[in-house]
């Protein structure tokens, strides 16, 4: 996030949370690991939006196109965003995202990929398909689902298969 106000947008915010706990993973090969955390304390803010990653599964049967259109959007009041998409499948050639039979992203895998590598992403040719709309570090390009009744994916697959969808959220602490 460039802007101060994206960066304070996603703060860690406590002001409205009784309790906080940070969880992650040690590669179970590090040897000796040493952790080292710091903090920026200012003025008590209430908690900013959070990503919450979400995977979804997908299967297709046939080569061709496939529509996913069961992807949480949230509530058509409120909505939530989505910073990114990623694909989880080797031989899909292109990627298209529709709102409300509005198209929003459409593009060809390799093109996709140069436009990611542009903005210093690195996209995972061999593994996955992104759809990334905060390539900038701007917030606001990322897609608000609030008032919008149809989301679908499409994905042009090579080959029969499993999809693992990782969607990137972008919301409250309530939510999905």
């Amino acid at each position: 996030m460039h802007t101060l106000q994206d960066q304070r947008l996603t703060a860690l915010g406590t002001a409205d949370i009784k309790t906080l706990a940070l969880r992650f993973d040690i590669d179970a090969d590090a040897v000796a690991p040493v952790i080292t955390a710091y903090a920026v304390q200012s003025e008590r803010q209430p908690l900013g939006l959070i990503t919450k990653i979400r995977t979804f599964t997908s299967s297709v049967a046939t080569s061709g196109t496939q529509e996913i259109d069961n992807l949480p959007k949230g509530t058509f009041e409120k909505g939530i965003r989505i910073a990114a998409l990623h694909a989880f499948k080797a031989d899909i050639t292109k990627v298209e995202l529709d709102l409300d039979s509005r198209k929003v992203f459409e593009l060809p895998k390799a093109v996709a990929e140069n436009v990611q590598k542009k903005y210093n992403r690195a996209p995972l040719t061999a593994k996955a398909s992104h759809l990334d709309f905060a390539l900038e570090g701007d917030i606001v390009q990322s897609i608000t689902t609030a008032q919008i009744q149809d989301l679908r994916l499409k994905l042009d697959h090579t080959a029969a298969g499993s999809t693992d969808l990782v969607v990137e959220y972008l919301e409250g602490l309530d939510g999905i």
